[in-house]
């Protein structure tokens, strides 16, 4: 639990340096991966995410549109864009009819997560950037075990088991 409160504490820090020092990303650079994204795509791919990609370019425009210093713009706000479009992914198991668009979804928030750790890069320098992206990489697999570590613990206790989480904070 202190690994992973440490990984998220560290994370935390990089977008409140970033906002401190008034650090505004590319929104341009932005809207160029997603029409990247979307030139990559097949016809029948670009009408599966037309919907979920519009509402990611107007969010990226109402981000830019902030004035510098807004808590809810900045990298703030693209980091708050990429959460929202990794819970339209359903990052569980969809049904088969879903799953080819959860697919899509889950890409689209991969472009908007790989711009966001780009430029955050660029502002943070080559040694501090490996070091926000490791405290990232290590939060993810501490996230994903903590997931499989419950997921196992349901499965053999039924509803009524114990989060995991029971088992390791005091």
């Amino acid at each position: 639990q202190d690994v992973m409160g440490a990984a998220q504490s560290r994370i935390g820090k990089v977008f409140d340096d970033a906002h401190a020092a008034g650090a505004q990303p590319s929104y341009s650079n932005v809207l160029k991966r997603l029409d990247d994204f979307e030139t990559g795509l097949s016809p029948l791919e670009r009408k599966a995410i037309a919907g979920p990609l519009k509402e990611a370019r107007e969010a990226v425009l109402e981000y830019g549109a902030k004035p510098v210093g807004d808590p809810k713009g900045g990298f703030n706000g693209l980091n708050k864009l990429k959460q929202d479009l990794q819970a339209q992914a359903k990052w569980s198991k969809a049904n088969p009819e879903q799953e080819f668009s959860a697919t899509l979804k889950r890409q689209l928030s991969h472009v908007v997560r790989d711009e966001l750790d780009t430029q955050l890069g660029a502002f943070l320098g080559p040694a501090e950037a490996r070091k926000f992206l490791d405290a990232k990489k290590l939060y993810g697999l501490l996230s994903a075990a903590e997931r499989i570590a419950e997921h196992g613990a349901e499965k053999l206790g039924g509803n009524d088991a114990p989060k995991f989480r029971q088992f390791y904070t005091a």
